[in-house]
């Protein structure tokens, strides 16, 4: 899963009292720094491997001129979620308002005139969220949110939990 874009994976805890203001303020801090900026409910992430297999998956998708949606980061919302339908997708990882545990992704659309990481604190700082990667370690519950059933989980070692989102991930290729 090569990608020549520098990609960018974090979590973090944030208060959203608005959350089209707050999805607008990420769209334009994507814009004036010339990246792709998507985030989600952590709470329904498996790790730092789930969001990297969307991502590529994504990107794959775009670069083959696949994509269902318009736009990459609509397209990340399809694989994150493992659903064929925006409808269903963000609803079922979108941010909402109060407190909320963020996964976020950030793409340079280019090789970064910055040091990466630079963008990433600037993106915290700006939208107030304090990093926290432990919001992105999944859970049963995770596994469970998925449509994965006791019986799928009891065939697999813990160590292998995230196998079966990124199982869900794949077949999102197959199906759309």
């Amino acid at each position: 899963m090569e990608t020549p874009l520098p990609i960018l994976l974090a979590g973090g805890t944030c208060t959203i009292e608005d959350k089209e203001l707050f999805i607008n303020s990420v769209q334009q801090f994507a814009n004036k720094h010339d990246v792709i900026i998507q985030v989600f409910n952590a709470e329904k992430i498996y790790g730092k491997t789930h969001l990297l297999s969307a991502v590529h998956h994504a990107i794959r998708s775009e670069e083959e001129k696949r994509m269902v949606t318009r736009s990459i980061e609509m397209e990340l919302f399809l694989y994150i979620s493992g659903e064929r339908q925006l409808k269903i997708a963000i609803p079922k990882m979108g941010i909402h308002s109060g407190l909320n545990n963020i996964a976020i992704i950030i793409i340079h659309r280019l090789k970064p005139k910055k040091n990466k990481e630079n963008i990433l604190h600037m993106f915290f700082s700006h939208m107030h969220i304090t990093q926290n990667d432990i919001v992105l370690n999944g859970t049963i519950n995770t596994l469970r949110y998925f449509g994965i059933s006791q019986e799928e989980i009891n065939t697999v070692s813990e160590q292998r939990y995230e196998k079966l989102i990124l199982e869900k991930i794949a077949i999102i290729d197959i199906i759309k």
